[in-house]
């Protein structure tokens, strides 16, 4: 009876669901990591720490953040990179960039290839002069030094402008105008600002802090509450209805164990269990689902929960629907067709 060829195609659409929503997961999970790439390369989760002195007023030379401070953030969980910056020094007329190129000293942790070449040119101003992406060349600066430099066309939001070449900051600045943090894109900007502000060292002034982006709609926020995280409830649903519908569908088939002697708990049991084994499948389907793409997941364990509470929402809606099959007289029962 449990696996006849009336119930194959339920088994076939219980795997086949089980993936289905394993697969709208990781779409959906694509979708997000797509729109918060977007939505980081305009700023999200980019902070400015700096030092707002008595009365708004800007602080005085050699006040600002105190720069360990700054670059000790790279060490704290959330945070991406952090370092400090100042104002941009003189321009220079570079022959392999142009005319008046502005110069903006950076920490290295800010840039990591600092420590490797002893420039970094923005990806809008090595466009501007004809550069390949993450092009390396050495240049020839205004007073006669060889620098090696590399092209980054992925600075994003650490830096102000990309029309600018990036040095590294001198060794005896110890404070800036201010410190450039990029938060992990998973971490709570807000939350982190008031962390970040504590563990700053300043003179001259309040430390303050400002995002750098606001986002009109929480992307975050959309993610948690999409109403595609119920898809696996609703093939519960989906699937109870179907199962139940075959159940009254095979009424005769029924009738003829209640007329043999078996009782409707027994068959209802019998019932129960061949729900519980279709469900199963559904679940199967979906666990294995889970660890084929468990790294393109944002929550493999949440996406298996789901698919739990689904297969748990099969098992008792078909049970439920049944039971008006089994409070019928089998002599009823045998007289459908």
């Amino acid at each position: 009876m449990m696996w006849g060829a009336r119930l194959f195609p339920l088994v076939l659409i219980a795997a086949l669901l089980g993936s289905g929503v394993v697969a709208l997961a990781v779409k959906e999970a694509r979708d997000y990591d797509a729109r918060i790439e977007q939505l980081a390369a305009q700023g999200r989760n980019a902070v400015s720490v700096f030092v707002q002195a008595g009365g708004g007023e800007a602080p005085e030379p050699g006040d600002g953040i105190e720069r360990n401070s700054c670059e000790g953030l790279n060490d704290m969980r959330g945070v991406e990179v952090a370092g400090l910056q100042n104002d941009a020094g003189e321009s220079q007329n570079l022959a392999q960039l142009g005319a008046l190129t502005q110069v903006r000293p950076v920490s290295a942790t800010l840039l990591p290839q600092l420590f490797e070449y002893d420039l970094v040119i923005g990806g809008a101003l090595a466009e501007g002069a004809g550069l390949d992406p993450d092009a390396e060349l050495e240049i020839l600066t205004e007073s006669n030094m060889l620098l090696s430099a590399v092209v980054n066309d992925h600075i994003g939001p650490r830096v102000p402008s990309s029309l600018a070449i990036f040095p590294v900051l001198s060794p005896e600045i110890r404070y800036g105008i201010f410190c450039s943090v990029v938060l992990d894109q998973k971490a709570d900007a807000e939350q982190m600002r008031s962390i970040i502000e504590s563990s700053m060292v300043a003179k001259g002034g309040d430390v303050t802090s400002q995002a750098l982006f606001t986002e009109q709609f929480s992307a975050r926020k959309d993610f948690l509450n999409r109403t595609e995280r119920f898809a696996a409830p609703a093939a519960g649903v989906f699937g109870g209805l179907i199962l139940a519908i075959m159940t009254f569908m095979r009424s005769s088939e029924l009738a003829a164990y209640r007329l043999s002697g078996t009782s409707p708990r027994s068959l209802g049991m019998m019932l129960s269990l061949e729900a519980g084994l279709i469900a199963g499948t559904f679940l199967t389907s979906a666990a294995l689902g889970v660890a084929l793409f468990f790294d393109q997941l944002l929550a493999p364990v949440a996406t298996l929960s789901w698919a739990t509470m689904g297969a748990a929402v099969w098992i008792v809606l078909a049970w439920i629907l049944a039971l008006p099959v089994l409070r019928r007289k089998p002599s009823d029962m045998a007289k459908d067709r």
